[in-house]
């Protein structure tokens, strides 16, 4: 964990296990794996909308620009029933 606000993962190590990679191979598929959509992701985020719904169908939207953080509970919605 990241020790700066807002809580977050601070970093990644990713280990590829890859038996019998030839060497001449091994720096096309260090290039390849380098530029995986997952990697991409995480380098460059996307813009996250969260939806909340009721039993009763109604629902609201929290973008980017607005600061729903604020109205998450210090214990994180555990006891509201919120899944985070």
């Amino acid at each position: 964990m990241a020790s700066e606000r807002p809580a977050r993962v601070g970093s990644l190590t990713i280990s590829v296990d890859v038996p019998e990679l030839s060497a001449p191979r091994a720096g096309a598929f260090q290039a390849v794996i380098s530029h995986c959509t997952v990697k991409n992701t995480l380098e460059v985020p996307p813009e996250i909308t969260i939806t909340l719904s009721d039993s009763s169908g109604t629902r609201s939207s929290e973008s980017p620009d607005n600061a729903c953080v604020d109205r998450v509970p210090a214990d994180g919605g555990r006891d509201s029933g919120v899944t985070l």
